[in-house]
């Protein structure tokens, strides 16, 4: 019913759980930061994973892609409620610990 009322609310993925992933006031010195395109699949699994640009290298990338395949989604729903596979474009980062 939600998706019929409101589908603004369900039309996109959102990793789960939904608000333990925030921005911090990190200098940018300490922080690695990836921006990628993937899909998500209508189970909610990151797939089909392309680089689109990063801060420090291939390295800090490869981690945050690392991380980024082990998240987990809630799947973008259609009008009708139904489970929908998801386009995705998104900057990532990694705090590093001092």
């Amino acid at each position: 019913r939600l998706a019929r009322k409101a589908p603004e609310l369900v039309s996109a993925p959102i990793e789960l759980p939904h608000g333990l992933i925030i921005d911090s006031a990190i200098p940018s010195a300490e922080v690695a930061q990836a921006t990628f395109s993937f899909e998500v699949t209508t189970r909610g699994r990151v797939r089909e994973i392309n680089e689109i640009s990063s801060t420090n290298g291939a390295r800090d990338a490869k981690r945050i892609k690392k991380g980024l395949r082990e998240l987990r989604f809630r799947p973008a729903l259609d009008n009708s409620g139904e489970r929908v596979k998801a386009k995705i474009t998104k900057t990532y980062q990694e705090t590093r610990s001092p």
